[in-house]
């Protein structure tokens, strides 16, 4: 039985950073057509993509990490809490997202600013979840390493979500999170949430489904 906890990382370091990074790559599939369409096709761009996010959600998000006695990651997620969002300050979108987008083609651009963004906001609004994204804690980034799949690490991680928000705010406050292929949907199912809408996202690489959904927890945990 694998032997892990979960905890709230106050500090990460580089290296920790590039753990987590490189855990992404290995965990989801770079090749496909989510990856060439917010890349353009270029791979340059996969470890900037990922280190924007994980960076952002160290300086104004919430990052659970679960690690076993060597300190190695095994799996983790980026969070943000009621009342704040991924890149919504100027400092946030220092921490690598500015130069991501700039590194950007102008085709791959204009399809993040005009056709996946409001398509996102449209599947986040109030009336698809029943609460808006910001009041939730939504789940910008929830990886678990490829080697230790079914160990429940994914669900552990989640939990110290769910206990986070229980003792600091309501326990009817949502956690809200997307899932972008029908496996992950089901994943999300099989831990408790519920789908609250969903989108076909087209993108000069094809066209994807995208799921939104949200997990209230009872009262009584």
């Amino acid at each position: 039985m694998l032997d892990y906890n979960v905890r709230r990382a106050e500090d990460l370091t580089p290296g920790q950073i590039d753990e987590m990074v490189a855990l992404c790559i290995r965990s989801f599939d770079t090749t496909d057509v989510i990856s060439d369409a917010f890349t353009g096709c270029n791979r340059a761009l996969v470890d900037p993509s990922f280190r924007s996010r994980i960076r952002a959600g160290i300086h104004s998000g919430t990052v659970y990490l679960a690690q076993d006695k060597s300190d190695r990651i095994l799996a983790f997620a980026v969070c943000s809490g009621p009342g704040k969002s991924m890149y919504s300050t100027q400092e946030q979108r220092e921490l690598g997202y500015d130069q991501l987008v700039n590194d950007m083609s102008p085709e791959t651009r204009d399809w993040l600013k005009n056709t996946y963004a409001p398509k996102v906001s449209g599947i986040l609004s109030e009336e698809v979840l029943g609460v808006t994204s910001i009041d939730a804690w939504f789940v910008n980034l929830l990886v678990t390493d490829s080697a230790f799949k079914r160990q429940g690490l994914a669900r552990a991680v989640l939990d110290a979500v769910d206990q986070r928000h229980r003792q600091a705010i309501a326990d009817k406050t949502a956690v809200a999170l997307c899932a972008n292929k029908e496996i992950f949907r089901d994943i999300y199912l099989r831990l408790g949430f519920q789908v609250k809408g969903q989108v076909d996202m087209p993108s000069p690489a094809g066209t994807w489904p995208i799921f939104a959904l949200t997990r209230t927890p009872s009262p009584s945990g």
